[in-house]
């Protein structure tokens, strides 16, 4: 039998790596499905590694958590840069129809992880809560008086979209969850 050798990577890449692997196995196949010799094999480092790097599965599971939420905060402010609110939801809803898509990650973890008292619980809701915050702070600066209500209406159409995305595919039509924030923000 052939032993493959593994790839030298400094701890910085080897952590990226481990974390892109490990985030895709998550969200593919669930959290509490996906074990850490799977992660480790499919990602050529040993669980000792693993366990150097992120000290426990729910370490790997927060590490990836944190790393979703910045790709995902990046996301919305060059959308909302780009386009406004009208467009990160149609983003959203154009990123739902692809067929990889299963909803969303932070909603996925919730599940998987109820405990109101453990880390992961705690940074899901901290994300969202952080979400609806920037939902606020874009429709105040943009005059909204009644930001905090929009807020509100937008987050329950973002979980719309997202809840929506195991049933759609790529010639699924669009979704009403953009034209619903063009509606309620009163813009075409």
């Amino acid at each position: 039998m052939k032993v493959m050798k593994r790839p030298y990577r400094r701890a910085q890449e080897t952590r990226e790596h481990v974390l892109e692997i490990a985030g895709r196995l998550f969200y593919a196949d669930g959290i509490h499905a996906v074990g850490i010799d799977r992660v480790a094999e499919e990602a050529r480092v040993t669980t000792t590694t693993l366990y150097r790097l992120f000290g426990s599965k729910d370490g790997l599971v927060y590490a990836y958590l944190e790393r979703m939420d910045g790709d995902w905060f990046a996301w919305l402010e060059r959308a909302v840069s780009e386009g406004g609110l009208p467009q990160f939801f149609d983003e959203m809803d154009e990123h739902a129809r692809d067929p990889e898509v299963r909803g969303c990650a932070f909603r996925l973890a919730l599940t998987e992880y109820p405990a109101g008292d453990c880390a992961v619980h705690c940074l899901v809701l901290d994300n969202k809560q952080r979400a609806r915050a920037r939902f606020r702070d874009v429709l105040a600066a943009q005059g909204y008086e009644d930001a905090e209500s929009l807020a509100d209406q937008l987050m329950l159409i973002m979980d719309g979209i997202e809840a929506s995305a195991a049933g759609r595919s790529k010639d699924s039509p669009p979704g009403p969850g953009p034209l619903l924030v063009r509606k309620i923000l009163g813009v075409d």
